[in-house]
């Protein structure tokens, strides 16, 4: 190990996080390197003396101005928005991105589907699909209408047969 893997362990083995292993590392490291000793003495002198600080509680003065500066930055944006000058901002916002990608997104899919000749080849492919349904669509619509004509012959001719004899008179 060298000093500067050692010393990026350092805060976990003052925090007793390391695994045993990597511990052991380190120590044997230690052992054998004066500096990192001396850094990590440090260290540890440092850490003691903030957990010795004592908690100070900040005055409401300043709580109070702390929790207006959010309220002060926001306010310009809202009189230019209220003023109706929604400028550029509005459009690069973050929240507005997600929109602004998609419709780049759109923008390059039909530009390729209508400018380059693979998109005219598509466009071909689909408007002949879509003729080609709308005469299958056709077809089923003229057998129904045949079907539906040969129901009504059947139930003219089963009216008549029954009228022959005198089972069903006609109103």
């Amino acid at each position: 190990m060298n000093c500067h893997q050692a010393r990026q362990l350092f805060s976990a083995y003052l925090e007793g996080e390391l695994n045993p292993k990597e511990k052991d590392r380190l120590k044997a490291h230690l052992a054998n390197c004066p500096h990192c000793q001396a850094v990590l003495d440090i260290m540890a002198d440092l850490s003691s003396s903030i957990k010795n600080l004592p908690e100070i509680e900040p005055p409401a003065t300043l709580l109070q101005q702390l929790y207006s500066i959010p309220e002060l930055a926001l306010t310009p944006e809202k009189t230019a928005l209220e003023k109706g000058s929604s400028g550029w901002k509005f459009w690069l916002s973050p929240a507005f991105q997600p929109v602004l990608i998609g419709l780049t997104v759109i923008m390059v899919a039909f530009s390729f589907l209508f400018f380059t000749s693979p998109g005219k080849t598509w466009q071909k492919e689909i408007s002949f699909e879509i003729h080609r349904g709308y005469s299958q669509a056709q077809k089923i619509l003229v057998k129904a209408g045949v079907l539906t004509d040969k129901v009504k012959g059947y139930q003219e001719d089963f009216l008549a047969a029954l009228e022959a004899k005198n089972l069903y008179k006609s109103k």
